[in-house]
């Protein structure tokens, strides 16, 4: 599966049905700032609940407006490891296309790629996330003594990797196989949130003024996760397709529908130039599951599947993959502050989550966010840098940068520090975009 199969892919689960989960997104659309409470921004409504009255500001009701799908990728550390594979798959087409594989020709094979296939196993893998909110979301108004939000989120994060094993010859039918396989999972998730906060108590230290707030959000989520085994050499239904082409175009196979409730709290401090916040996000952790794997593999419907399945069932017996697995949102904290410049624009920014969890691919986030912005006059555009590092999983530096233009239009994008190559290009290891319109009233 090339790059823009996943892309085409990602983008098909985030239009059929697509929660901010964890991944590389790690402040859903708000790319170069993360999970920061910004004042004035009605997108960072969605973050601590206990943070509204600073996303209002001083406004009746605030609004996101509309946002394009934030596309992340994140690319594992093997050079060309796609185009490896796919030769792979050539060599063992090319040496079985007479039925007469000779030992000389599976040990030159077996050369080339039995340690490729361990490393590629090991390391290799591409992962693409994408975040988007519903257009006017999330809303922000003041009701009950306090504020209260809304906000309705579509996610999606697909996974593709190589679940590796030997390169198998048999002398006496003159055959080279191997049960090597692309093992690919997705989850794409729609997230209703309802948040209230309100002022806890003021508090005053020397000359900072400010004010103590709480807040909650209750989450309702609708996840769809599905998982895909394609064995690298399996050409059963005559088709020149890839393992990792052949496992995009059946991402929708074994899909699983299912619901899930939780709970997010937040304590925050406001003031004129200095807020905190505390977040504890999925106090009450959902769980969804994923469709089975390697079960019942005679019922199949096609050869290619069948064949598939008895890959699968394979990496289940040896308990690399189970047959039925579980995705849980676990809890975690998120430390954040952002203090202000007075009388220049400037604000300081910085976020930390205190503990790592997983995405919905298996892979494990915990990200820590520093960055400054700039908001000067409507008409000066506003500027925002930042650095986020994944201290766990795949440990992953970015850069990002953000523009404002009349308070009006977004634009955000971060890249990695470290290349790799893809498909015979240099490449950064992650990289992302976010595009969006925004308005307050």
């Amino acid at each position: 599966m090339n790059l823009k199969t996943t892309l085409g892919v990602g983008l098909l689960m985030l239009c059929e049905q697509a929660a901010a989960v964890p991944g590389n997104l790690a402040g859903g659309t708000q790319i170069s700032t993360g999970s920061v409470s910004l004042p004035n921004a009605a997108i960072s409504a969605a973050h601590n609940p206990a943070l509204l009255s600073r996303a209002l500001g001083d406004a009746k009701l605030g609004m996101s407006g509309f946002r394009l799908p934030a596309i992340a990728v994140e690319i594992g550390p093997i050079d060309d490891f796609v185009d490896s594979l796919e030769r792979l798959e050539a060599a063992l087409d090319e040496a079985e296309a007479d039925n007469d594989v000779s030992q000389a020709e599976a040990d030159d094979i077996n050369n080339q790629f039995a340690q490729l296939l361990v490393d590629i196993g090991d390391q290799a893998n591409i992962t693409l996330d994408l975040s988007m909110p519903v257009p006017a979301m999330p809303v922000i108004f003041r009701a009950g003594g306090g504020l209260m939000a809304v906000n309705l989120d579509l996610s999606a994060t697909i996974n593709a990797r190589v679940l590796d094993a030997p390169l198998n010859y048999d002398a006496v039918a003159d055959t080279l196989d191997t049960d090597s396989a692309v093992y690919l999972k997705s989850g794409t998730f729609t997230q209703l949130g309802v948040a209230y906060s309100r002022t806890l108590a003021p508090w005053t230290l020397g000359e900072t003024t400010g004010e103590w707030t709480g807040g909650g959000r209750l989450n309702v989520i609708q996840g769809k996760l599905s998982r895909q085994v394609a064995k690298l050499d399996n050409d059963a239904n005559g088709s020149d397709d890839s393992a990792f082409d052949r496992a995009g175009d059946n991402y929708d196979l074994n899909e699983e529908t299912s619901i899930g409730v939780g709970v997010d709290v937040g304590l925050g401090f406001v003031s004129r130039q200095l807020s905190l916040g505390l977040t504890v996000r999925n106090l009450i952790p959902p769980t969804f599951d994923f469709g089975e794997l390697g079960m019942d593999c005679a019922s199949k419907p096609t050869v290619t599947e069948r064949i598939d399945c008895d890959a699968a069932s394979v990496f289940v017996t040896s308990a690399e993959i189970g047959a039925r697995e579980k995705f849980s949102m676990d809890t975690q904290a998120m430390f954040e502050a952002a203090y202000s410049i007075a009388d220049t624009g400037f604000t300081a920014l910085a976020s930390l989550d205190l503990n790592a969890i997983e995405n919905a691919a298996g892979d494990d986030y915990q990200w820590l966010h520093l960055g400054f912005s700039y908001q000067g006059p409507r008409w000066v555009p506003g500027l925002r840098l930042g650095y986020r590092s994944n201290l766990a999983g795949a440990k992953v530096d970015v850069l990002a940068v953000g523009l404002n233009l009349f308070n009006f239009l977004s634009l955000e994008a971060f890249q990695a520090s470290d290349r790799v190559r893809y498909e015979g290009d240099s490449l950064p290891r992650s990289a992302g975009v976010s595009i969006g319109f925004s308005a307050r009233f």
